[in-house]
């Protein structure tokens, strides 16, 4: 569904106290040595309280950080933190390079959680972010 029928939904639905949407896409992660595609999920700032779920380390977005312009952030996952940075928790305000691209990490997702089967290993902002060509929800 595309943007403006996303939000559209969202206003008119009253059965539910909150709708998300995401966006499953690949990225390049390039950090010195090791470039990778992962798995990404472009998502709405409230993807994670919708789903109950808080990050294992930092925080989840905001709603100023979804929308343009705002700065490039990440929520990294469990799996990526640990195969990539070591499971070092220093990682929350670091930025790493996706797409060519440096944005910070906010946050690392608890351990198993996998948003529709999706084994996304990044998640980034959909409001904003131009590192996802074709931001269609």
């Amino acid at each position: 569904m595309s943007p403006p029928e996303f939000f559209e939904l969202r206003e008119r639905a009253k059965s539910y106290a909150d709708i998300a949407a995401y966006r499953s896409t690949a990225v390049n992660v390039s950090e010195s040595a090791r470039p990778e595609r992962v798995n990404a999920l472009a998502v709405t700032a409230n993807m994670f309280s919708v789903l109950g779920v808080q990050p294992r380390l930092g925080r989840a977005f905001t709603v100023e950080q979804d929308r343009p312009n705002a700065e490039p952030v990440v929520i990294l996952s469990d799996e990526l933190w640990r195969r990539a940075y070591g499971g070092d928790p220093a990682i929350i305000g670091k930025q790493i390079d996706v797409q060519g691209r440096k944005q910070t990490v906010v946050g690392v997702a608890p351990p198993g959680l996998d948003i529709h089967d999706s084994h996304a290993d990044i998640s980034l902002p959909i409001g904003h972010n131009q590192t996802i060509s074709q931001p269609y929800i």
